[in-house]
């Protein structure tokens, strides 16, 4: 080989050995532009198997929280469940009874027993607050303290009785009790110790069947009485206490919510006792 012929080949193997490092360079920055490209995001799968691409966490210009917006604070919700619209209470004192039953400030030093003390006479009530005809709901603690006798009156709407004297004391009119062989001419003073307020007479319905507010409604409305608190005793609770067996049932208890009277069998032990009550007026 001529000399000639040397520098040649040799030229040749030069260029042969500049190309293949050209192209390891190249491939170098193909893969280094790769491990950029993943610095600056990730995929991820979602949980509906699609692929998405995560934001970076070192990104300026978008923000995840940007994508949050809390409602205003004066937006009021709508629910689709239909109100209910309960009977008004008035809470406030003094004269919070819109039927304008008594008040007594020193309730709470009445000593409750519970519900778990038999009923007996001597026993004193224990706390009872129900929901009356005007939709207050009524502590009957309230009304002690009065210097007056507490009657209770237990029934309900299928007792007719119960609602000749109710409609007794709503209209006068004595013929109202003529069907009840129990009833006598000389009952008739309780109807003028309840117009007088010398008594607290308070009638108490409770139902087996249909709610008993709505009783209570029917009853103010057949026989109304600006004098009688008409409660709803929704949970049983008094009817159960008291031992409920015949209607109209009477149970009497001083002013300390003491029993004075308290019989399983109807109303002509009380209304005996009114009577003589009354003697003494």
């Amino acid at each position: 080989m001529s000399t000639f012929d040397r520098i040649v080949s040799g030229f040749g193997s030069f260029l042969i050995i500049v190309g293949s490092l050209g192209c390891a360079s190249v491939g170098s920055d193909v893969e280094s532009n790769q491990d950029s490209d993943l610095s600056d995001g990730a995929t991820a799968t979602s949980d509906t198997g699609t692929t998405e691409r995560e934001l970076s966490d070192t990104s300026d210009d978008v923000k995840p929280e940007d994508t949050i917006t809390e409602p205003a604070q004066d937006i009021q919700m709508e629910s689709d469940t239909p109100e209910i619209e309960a009977p008004q209470q008035d809470t406030q004192a003094p004269g919070k009874y819109k039927g304008g039953w008594p008040e007594n400030p020193k309730k709470d030093t009445i000593p409750d027993p519970g519900w778990a003390d038999e009923v007996g006479v001597g026993k004193t009530l224990p706390h009872y607050i129900a929901m009356d005809q005007h939709g207050d709901m009524v502590d009957l603690y309230d009304f002690a303290g009065t210097g007056k006798l507490i009657v209770l009156d237990v029934g309900t709407w299928y007792c007719k009785p119960c609602k000749g004297m109710a409609s007794y004391f709503s209209t006068g009119d004595p013929s109202s009790m003529d069907d009840y062989p129990w009833w006598n001419e000389s009952y008739e003073i309780v109807k003028t110790l309840v117009d007088n307020g010398d008594i607290h007479w308070i009638t108490v319905l409770y139902s087996l069947g249909t709610p008993v507010y709505d009783d209570v409604l029917k009853w103010e409305e057949a026989f109304p009485s600006k004098d009688i608190p008409v409660l709803a005793d929704s949970d049983l609770q008094l009817k159960e206490y008291l031992q409920v067996k015949a209607m109209p049932h009477i149970a009497i208890l001083d002013s300390d919510m003491k029993f004075l009277l308290w019989s399983v069998n109807g109303p002509t032990q009380g209304m005996k006792y009114l009577v003589e009550f009354a003697k003494g007026l």
